[in-house]
């Protein structure tokens, strides 16, 4: 029992519970030092603008960890241009060793096999995947390699393969074939890795044989396009080709497969046995035309700003001087030549590498020069009046013990009295 009308308690209890919110409140801005957190409602407009800014924010700091990235790579380009110089700087000094006319012929057959290994190594580099990403291109260079035909091969059980150096990493294979009215199978590979095949292929099924005219030239057979990079393949067979690979014993040909990248050598191999094993017997009753072009490869590309905009870290490229040799003075005059044209390449794409550097470097301050303004404005927006939070605070915490004092002793007084009449 206490002396405080029905009307005054409830009123008492209301400032209470109020006070409470108040009091939870303030200890929540205060402890997330964000006023918005308890309730975004306070101020909506604000909360939608701070919302749109984190979102531009993450992304923002999405770019500027792929530009740390890209400036990560560039440097790797040029630690491997930078070593390049150097072998390409030795294999011109072999190359002038071997034109010395007092040089014998087996003077001349060691300096080789040094240019020869240091060429071994630049294809090595070329294929540099420590960040798992391709960043030397043959074809970025200004001197691209030979292209070398290799010798036909042929195995006893009629199997055939033609291997052929384009000197790039990328192609766009053009690829006409005709097996007549026998089935037999064609494959296309990147160095080691499989990315055509066309299964136990039948060109004639009864309509006769698809045929075009290019360049004034009739070629025979189905046409195919396939597109290929590092990790990457595209495949296109003519509407009108009249063959199939409905094959029982080899079922859902032709195939694709995305090569590594990781070769520069195309090689066409004829009845390969294939993944089931087939091999003929019989005479070979088949033909085939092959148009390659070499293409570039793309760069590693990143996200660099809040709208999607993309940098691409364009690849760079040196001639590994295959196809040269130093055995005789007139061969090592050529090489000494070469060499001398790619040590001025790789040189000048070294000098291009500094501009690359610069533009990293200028757009990483814009981004992060928009990270520090967002993170303001979202602070200016969000960020909780420590000093207005902890005013209110005690003031609520004050008026709270005193209310809760007043009940007390209301109480305390109503026993008083009921035993002085008792």
């Amino acid at each position: 029992m206490n002396f405080i009308s029905p009307v005054l308690s409830a009123k008492f209890e209301t400032q209470h519970s109020i006070r409470q919110r108040q009091i939870n409140k303030s200890s929540n801005n205060i402890a997330s030092g964000d006023r918005l957190s308890s309730n975004p409602s306070i101020d909506s407009a604000a909360f939608r603008v701070s919302e749109r800014l984190k979102t531009e924010n993450k992304l923002t700091n999405s770019a500027k960890k792929n530009l740390e990235n890209a400036y990560t790579l560039a440097q790797h380009q040029a630690d491997i241009m930078s070593h390049a110089e150097n072998i390409i700087k030795r294999m011109n000094t072999l190359a002038y060793e071997a034109t010395d006319p007092i040089s014998s012929d087996h003077d001349r057959e060691i300096l080789d096999h040094e240019f020869q290994e240091h060429s071994k190594t630049l294809e090595s580099l070329m294929f540099d995947r420590t960040f798992n990403n391709q960043l030397l291109d043959p074809q970025a260079a200004d001197y691209i390699d030979k292209t070398i035909v290799y010798p036909d091969e042929e195995t006893a059980s009629g199997a055939y393969s033609k291997k052929i150096d384009i000197s790039s990493i990328g192609a766009k294979v053009r690829l006409w074939w005709n097996s007549y009215d026998s089935r037999d199978r064609i494959q296309l590979k990147q160095g080691n890795d499989l990315f055509f095949d066309s299964g136990e292929y039948l060109s004639d099924t009864g309509s006769g044989i698809r045929s075009e005219v290019i360049d004034g030239q009739t070629i025979y057979g189905d046409y195919f396009e396939i597109d290929i990079q590092p990790n990457q393949v595209s495949y296109f067979s003519a509407p009108d080709n009249k063959g199939d690979a409905n094959f029982s014993l080899a079922p859902g040909y032709p195939q694709t497969n995305a090569p590594s990248g990781e070769s520069t050598t195309i090689e066409i191999s004829v009845n390969e046995p294939g993944p089931e094993g087939i091999t003929r017997t019989g005479p070979i009753n088949w033909s085939w035309a092959v148009s390659i072009s070499p293409e570039q490869i793309a760069g590693p590309q990143g996200i660099i700003d809040e709208k999607g905009g993309l940098y691409e870290l364009s690849p760079l490229g040196f001639s590994t001087l295959k196809g040269y040799t130093i055995n005789s003075r007139r061969e090592a005059s050529l090489a000494l030549e070469r060499s001398g044209q790619e040590l001025e390449s790789v040189r000048n794409q070294i000098y291009t590498l500094a501009k690359t550097f610069s533009e990293i470097q200028i757009i990483s301050e814009k981004v992060n020069h928009k990270i520090f303004a967002q993170e303001v404005a979202i602070g200016r927006i969000k960020d909780t009046n420590i000093a207005t939070e902890y005013t209110n605070l005690a003031k609520n915490l004050l008026l709270q013990e005193v209310n809760n004092q007043s009940i007390i002793h209301s109480r305390m007084h109503a026993e008083r009295v009921l035993k002085l009449i008792s």
